[in-house]
This record gives C-alpha cells, structure tokens and sequence, in this order.
C-alpha cells in the first residue's frame, strides 16, 4: 500500500504551493507564478495561469503541477493552517 514516487513528489510539490502562495516561506509567490485575473472561473480564488511558450520550462517547479493545483478544492487551497490538511486532500 506504498505511494508512488511520482505521487509523493506531487504532493509535496503541492505542498510547497501551498506555502508559496500563502507567503509561509520567505518567496516571492510573483516570481513563480501568474495567477488568473478572471474572478468568475469555477473553483478557488488562487488559480494559476498556464505559462504559454517554449516547452523548455514545462518540467520546471513553478509549472509541473499546475493543473493539478487548479483542480483542488475551495477548501483545501484556502485551508488555515497546512497541517491540517490531511494528505487525502491533496489527491493528484
């Protein structure tokens, strides 16, 4: 009953996400990501734009798990604190 390792480094890239966007790391959240200027979208109020261009940078941190991120919840992405966040929550 062992994650794959292609899940763990999902989750704990979510997880690092997490603390970017809600400046719990000394990071600039701009510096890594573009978030959606469109308030009307379905889902939570942090989406991330999909960089278009070379597909030299897709593989990189700021862009591997993008589209994941965009498809949690409300409730996960805006959670209090990250460790209440159970690891179910950040399901791929």
């Amino acid at each position: 009953d062992l994650e794959s390792l292609e899940e763990r480094r999902i989750k704990k890239d979510l997880k690092m996400y997490y603390k970017i966007i809600h400046d719990l790391i000394a990071l600039d959240k701009n510096l890594f990501f573009s978030f959606s200027n469109n308030l009307f979208t379905r889902g939570h109020n942090c989406r991330i734009t999909v960089p278009v261009g070379s597909c030299k940078f897709m593989n990189s941190f700021s862009n591997r798990v993008v589209n994941i991120w965009n498809m949690l919840p409300y409730e996960t992405v805006n959670a209090t604190y990250l460790a209440s966040l159970s690891s179910k929550q950040f399901q791929p």
